[in-house]
């Protein structure tokens, strides 16, 4: 079963913050731990966020093991060998939405090849938040 958690940038600080979040009348917070979610009403523990900025953990790591959430930019490099050529040209994407399409149709199984892939290939360098730029055709 995969880790629930997600991402959002904070009103006040604009700092990213992971954990559960808590809806409270259509405003986003994220907090740590549930035992937060009642220090609420004082300030404490959950934090407002942006709501745009909001992004669930797809259950992925990139091959230097950070977490892969919704609205992430993520590079592969591809070698081209073709007569030893020594070209290389990276593709960029953005991790899409899609609320709970993540956690059953992905196996965390290392003898799962598309995985493998995701460990050895993909590396997240930016969010579409921060980096709108990376996804700009050049």
């Amino acid at each position: 079963m995969r880790e629930i958690v997600f991402k959002g940038k904070t009103v006040s600080t604009k700092i990213w913050v992971e954990g559960n979040l808590f809806m409270n009348s259509g405003i986003p917070f994220i907090g740590k731990t549930w035992g937060d979610f009642f220090d609420i009403d004082f300030g404490m523990g959950f934090e407002e966020v942006i709501p745009e900025t909001v992004g669930q953990f797809t259950g992925l790591h990139d091959k230097k093991g950070k977490k892969i959430f919704e609205g992430d930019i993520l590079k592969r490099t591809i070698h081209c060998s073709y007569r030893n050529s020594g070209l290389a040209y990276d593709i960029l994407f953005q991790v899409p939405e899609i609320e709970g399409m993540y956690g059953d149709r992905i196996s965390q199984d290392d003898s799962n090849n598309s995985i493998d892939l995701w460990k050895t290939d993909f590396e997240r360098i930016g969010n579409i938040h921060d980096n709108p730029e990376l996804l700009e055709a050049k």
